[in-house]
This record gives C-alpha cells, structure tokens and sequence, in this order.
C-alpha cells in the first residue's frame, strides 16, 4: 500500500510541505529516507539527550559526529516504530498516521499551524 506523504524535491519523507520547502532551500539532514530540517535535529538531539557540540574539537570530530547522529536517529526510529504500531489500531487503511497525530494534538488545543494541516479531520 501507497501512502502519500510530504517530499522535498530530491524525494525524501518530510514532516509537512513547509519542512520540505525549508530543506530544499536551505538543505537537511537525510535518515535513510527522512529528510529532517536543521531546528527538526536539533529537537531530536535534545530529545534523546544528544550533545553534538561537546564532539565537536575532539580527534576526528566529524566522524563523532556522524556516530551521534545514527546514534540519535536510531532512538527515533525505534520510538517511531513504536507509535505506529500503537496507532494502527485507529488509523484508517492507506492514511498517514502522522496526521491522525496532528488532528489528537490539534483537538488538545495544541498550536497547529495551517502548513501542519495536510489533514481532514473528517477522515478520522
């Protein structure tokens, strides 16, 4: 099954059409087939208690760096995969369930901005 998600111009994954226009214009960071945006890293490595910064300096920093990185997409990753299968058990055949995620937070009266609204509330 085909679900239709957001994509930068070059076809990685992203959040939302705003987060792929952000990466096209001013480049990302590519996980496997994710793109995330500079401040979307940035939350991740605070998330999961990442300090990039303290690698950089040291003895083959970039290759640190680079480790720090998988490191913390490896968090997510299993994190993702977590809430999927939690959610499969209300999203809809063929739907993104990251917009059944926008429309909770939404409803929680969560700031939702209209770029975050690639959803119809009337599918869930």
């Amino acid at each position: 099954m085909n679900i239709d998600r957001p994509r930068c111009t070059r076809g990685s994954i992203t959040t939302d059409q705003e987060s792929a226009a952000m990466i096209d214009l001013l480049g990302g960071k590519t996980a496997d087939q994710v793109a995330l945006t500079s401040d979307q890293e940035k939350r991740l490595y605070k998330l999961y208690n990442f300090n990039p910064e303290e690698d950089r300096g040291k003895l083959g920093s970039e290759l640190i760096q680079a480790g720090t990185f998988r490191n913390m997409i490896r968090y997510a990753q299993m994190d993702g995969l977590r809430l999927v299968a939690f959610l499969s058990r209300f999203c809809k055949p063929g739907k993104d369930p990251l917009s059944l995620i926008k429309v909770l937070m939404s409803e929680a009266g969560y700031d939702i901005t209209l770029e975050d609204r690639d959803f119809d509330e009337e599918d869930w």
